[in-house]
């Protein structure tokens, strides 16, 4: 039997990792092909979910790369620098969460590791489609969260169906029992409400927010441009750090 609500929570989970990695292909330190890791593993998501409730074999030995991962951590973060490597350690959980049978938690564990992936990418002087990717993100993560509320709430009421109405006859016995698909299109409009309240605040307090480096959170850029008599034209229209020249360029003697 179909289940509409955990298919949704399927589709709104796939669309919101998918964003995150497009977030992270905007900034200039990832080339296009991080968006193959997402795509594969969404691809064999199925898959690890049917092996993860069918073989115990399979979580001994994901636990037993997790085990390996965390004991390299130390040599993960001084090769990459501390920023790359909390990138590294956010998308290997959000990974090890979509190859798992997956309970709320896990969810929340995707959305939030989806969340940090976006976060990271704003400070790496990204280009401006991540306008585009973060608002959309914005909507998958509504839709993810409105979606998971949702299959909660059926999940605990035990229907098996988006809407139930039961019929009954003179005896008190049921007769027959209909399905409404009115819910989904109600939480579909509360879904989209929430989306936008979202997005209005969220550019609201970009314009309140004021622009300086805090550390981390700050912008940085990968080639510093320096002031002076440079021969080249320099494009500054992605930002960046702007070096004084104190080389004498003029010598006036009287």
């Amino acid at each position: 039997m179909r289940n509409p609500p955990a298919n949704s929570v399927r589709a709104a989970t796939c669309t919101t990792v998918f964003l995150s990695y497009l977030a992270l292909n905007a900034a200039p330190d990832f080339a296009p092909t991080v968006l193959v890791i997402p795509a594969v593993a969404i691809a064999l998501m199925p898959t690890a979910e049917r092996l993860d409730r069918k073989f115990g074999v399979y979580r001994q030995i994901t636990s037993g790369v997790a085990l390996a991962y965390a004991a390299s951590l130390y040599f993960i973060f001084r090769a990459a620098g501390l920023l790359d490597g909390v990138i590294f350690l956010v998308m290997f959980i959000q990974l090890y969460s979509l190859m798992h049978e997956k309970l709320g938690r896990n969810y929340d564990h995707i959305i939030l590791m989806s969340f940090f992936l976006v976060l990271a990418a704003s400070v790496l002087s990204p280009s401006p489609a991540i306008g585009i990717v973060f608002f959309g993100f914005v909507l998958s993560a509504v839709w993810m969260l409105a979606a998971m509320e949702m299959a909660s709430s059926i999940r605990r009421s035990g229907v098996s169906t988006v809407a139930e109405h039961a019929e009954y006859g003179r005896n008190g016995e049921i007769t027959a029992v209909r399905t409404s698909r009115g819910a989904n299109f109600q939480t579909l409009g509360w879904a989209a409400m929430c989306g936008a309240f979202v997005v209005f605040a969220a550019v609201l307090l970009f314009f309140v927010t004021p622009r300086m480096e805090a550390g981390l959170l700050g912008s940085e850029s990968a080639t510093p441009y320096e002031a002076g008599l440079n021969p080249r034209i320099l494009d500054l229209s992605a930002g960046g750090t702007l070096l004084l020249d104190t080389t004498a360029v003029m010598r006036v003697t009287f």
